[in-house]
């Protein structure tokens, strides 16, 4: 049996004064912790990136090339 995976890592970083206020700020007009906020944001962000980068974008004349090779039989 494998042992759980840990669920405490901390992430860490640095950020200048005013973003740290920007982000308390919207943390606070939201009603979470500033930590709370903060992985919120960036798992949301993160999830979009995934996502974007899993969708392939053909223009139409390249789409009816790939149904054509589809259609072939």
């Amino acid at each position: 049996m494998s042992s759980p995976l840990p669920n405490n890592v901390r992430v860490t970083t640095r950020v200048p004064v005013s973003v740290k206020e920007t982000l308390q700020k919207a943390a606070d007009l939201t009603g979470a912790t500033l930590n709370q906020f903060l992985i919120s944001a960036a798992v949301k962000e993160a999830q979009a990136v995934i996502k974007q980068q899993q969708v392939i974008r053909l223009s139409s004349s390249d789409a009816d090339k790939i149904f054509s090779f589809i259609d072939i039989k």
